[in-house]
């Protein structure tokens, strides 16, 4: 596919048929310009060289505030309950159709949701431009505040013709009130050092646990508060997160920006 690129005004047509489905954000980033940081740890392949390889190029979905699960939700042919992993389904389908409608002609393969996914979504968040690092581990935007997550990560077979990432504003540094701080029932949360998640795990796994079905100190960060989830896809998400004792389970805890 060396005479074709993904370029910008095809991000935007990407992003113009995924938004009646909720999912309203999208970026894409050339894999030359992943960093080491991306990869997990052992994840990287050794032999990877961006000037061996052919080219290819990232492309990020995911969604910002209500409007995903208002989407889900509202689809009258969409069994939500009967539906395996609803929301991984969806955001995969939808996206899937989307990359046919508007690149139809490359390859492409699905790098998340999937077990094996190589890559710290948080940090290739960063690496896009998407969010800056909050202190509950949790990428923050400064409009969406935490309430956004990652739902697709495809890899496809083309070069990038794109616009330089963004570097995303510090959004926490200018904080005066520490609202999540205080907030947070077992100080898992605090400036200045990594998210606490030993301890964050080990009270909401408690019986009749307060942080059972939601975050307190993520509820109490005012940043894009008109964003935040509602008490249904708040305890959705937090349940599926729980049981296994392992934080990201559901993904909104692990890849939310």
């Amino acid at each position: 596919m060396a005479d074709v690129a993904l370029t910008d005004a095809d991000v935007d047509r990407i992003i113009a048929a995924l938004t009646p489905y909720g999912l309203n954000r999208c970026r894409a980033l050339s894999l030359s310009d992943v960093g080491a940081e991306v990869w997990l740890p052992g994840r990287r392949p050794d032999a990877w060289d961006p000037a061996g390889e052919p080219p290819r190029t990232l492309i990020l979905i995911g969604h910002g505030g209500r409007s995903l699960w208002e989407a889900v939700h509202g689809d009258p042919t969409f069994d939500f309950d009967g539906t395996p992993d609803p929301i991984d389904t969806w955001s995969i389908d939808r996206s899937a159709t989307a990359l046919d409608r508007v690149v139809p002609s490359i390859e492409r393969c699905l790098l998340y949701p999937a077990p094996d996914c190589p890559m710290d979504l948080v940090a290739l968040g960063r690496a896009m431009g998407w969010h800056s690092a909050s202190p509950l581990g949790l990428g923050i935007h400064h409009g969406f505040g935490l309430w956004s997550a990652f739902r697709a990560l495809w890899l496809l077979d083309v070069t990038a013709d794109l616009s330089p990432a963004p570097v995303a504003s510090d959004v926490c540094i200018r904080c005066e009130t520490h609202d999540c701080v205080a907030a947070c029932p077992v100080n898992a949360v605090e400036f200045g050092r990594d998210f606490a998640v030993k301890s964050c795990l080990e009270h909401r796994s408690k019986l009749n646990s307060e942080c059972g079905e939601t975050c307190l100190a993520r509820a109490a960060c005012p940043v894009g508060i008109e964003h935040r989830y509602d008490g249904d896809q708040m305890a959705y998400h937090y349940r599926l997160s729980r049981p296994s004792g392992e934080v990201g389970v559901d993904g909104d805890l692990d890849r939310p920006s």
